[in-house]
């Protein structure tokens, strides 16, 4: 990779500022897994000059690698404060549905 991971990212669209939460390496991405009750129960690896799927056995080695604790539906970016508007004001709040 040319790019270093903050560009490679930024060029994709991924808005660092926005998911503070990002943990970088110069060859990698991590994002903390929540299940919908706001627990932290996995993470995912994204890692772009690896292969789709791994060359051995061994699926940490492959572009996207997922580790997860249970069987729940997990998701990324449950942490942050969902931001609407109302009136024209901005307003920080989480919607729990």
């Amino acid at each position: 990779m040319t790019l270093t991971m903050q560009q490679h990212l930024r060029e994709r669209g991924y808005d660092l500022e926005r998911y503070p939460t990002t943990w970088l390496t110069e060859t990698s991405m991590t994002v903390p897994l929540f299940d919908f009750d706001g627990k932290l129960k996995g993470y995912q690896t994204y890692t772009p000059d690896a292969p789709k799927k791994s060359l051995t056995n061994n699926p940490k080695e492959a572009k996207y690698f997922t580790r997860m604790n249970g069987n729940a539906q997990l998701v990324w970016g449950l942490e942050l404060p969902v931001e609407y508007e109302i009136n024209n004001q901005q307003t920080n709040n989480r919607i729990l549905n």
